[in-house]
């Protein structure tokens, strides 16, 4: 029985050739395709179950294997994706090498449903720190409150009076009504020398240099704040005259900071403040 088991399998497997140790050099083909696979673990094992040696297939879907000694072993295949077979038991003499090419039937392999619970991040605070800055007192700042309170219509007009800050006109080149504002420092002008209105024209207009401030809306940086903002739209300011106290990641100058926040990317920190005996702790750390 032994020796018809024998035949058939190295039949199967291929003839020996006569080496140095006893050894298996192999190659490993899809069933349905005939193409190498790459990346299968075989495994060498005794009789009983017991492995012994290990090896894996390259991108041609070869292999090789030394046994310890002459023997009965078998082979384990494995890889995702296709059935986990073993050999027959076969005999491998004393410096023979054989060199078998096994076929794999390729199988979909079907996971288990996996669920994914994951808790929504809440919605990011544009003005973290707000509060732990207004206490510092490093500038002035407006609350949703205050900016109610003043009435207007345009967002230069909430800033009005502030001090530090001046809304200036911006002067164009034909000398007509300007209709855009902008928010200066209040350290003065720099009046520079008459240059023509137009390119051309005889009649010349001064020009003025103003010390602009830098003026940011949810932290994006803007140069004509009526045209993006409502007051409406304001939850809250901050006005920063110098360098000191300027939130990190602002940039600053000599002409002043200031800082909108707007409801739709504010928290409820104005009604959070006002409810009495809230505890404070739940105010964010500054920056």
């Amino acid at each position: 029985m032994r020796r018809t088991l024998f035949a058939a399998l190295m039949f199967v497997l291929g003839g020996p050739t006569v080496g140095h140790a006893q050894a298996i050099n192999g190659t490993l083909l899809d069933r349905a395709t005939i193409v190498p696979i790459e990346g299968v673990e075989v495994t060498l094992r005794r009789p009983g179950g017991a492995e012994l040696v290990k090896a894996r297939t390259d991108s041609a879907g070869k292999f090789a294997i030394v046994a310890p000694r002459a023997g009965e072993y078998s082979l384990r295949l494995r890889r995702i994706g296709f059935e986990a077979v073993s050999t027959s038991l076969f005999s491998l003499d004393s410096g023979v090498t054989i060199t078998p090419t096994l076929r794999l039937l390729p199988v979909p392999h079907q996971l288990k449903a996996l669920r994914i619970v994951a808790e929504g991040m809440p919605p990011f605070d544009w003005t973290r720190g707000f509060e732990v800055r207004r206490r510092a007192g490093f500038g002035r700042f407006l609350t949703r409150q205050d900016i109610e309170a003043r009435s207007v219509g345009i967002a230069t007009d909430v800033l009005r009076g502030m001090p530090g800050l001046e809304i200036k006109p911006l002067s164009i080149e034909d000398g007509s009504a300007a209709t855009t504002y902008v928010v200066t420092g209040g350290r003065g002008e720099r009046r520079l020398d008459p240059v023509p209105c137009a390119p051309g024209s005889t009649r010349m207009c001064n020009k003025i240099e103003l010390c602009r401030s830098n003026v940011y809306v949810d932290g994006m940086i803007v140069d004509d704040i009526d045209g993006v903002i409502r007051p409406q739209q304001m939850e809250s300011v901050e006005v920063y005259g110098g360098v000191h106290g300027v939130p990190a990641g602002f940039r600053t100058n000599n002409c002043g900071t200031v800082i909108i926040w707007t409801r739709s990317t504010a928290s409820s920190r104005q009604h959070r403040d006002s409810v009495p005996g809230k505890a404070r702790d739940s105010v964010p750390p500054e920056n």
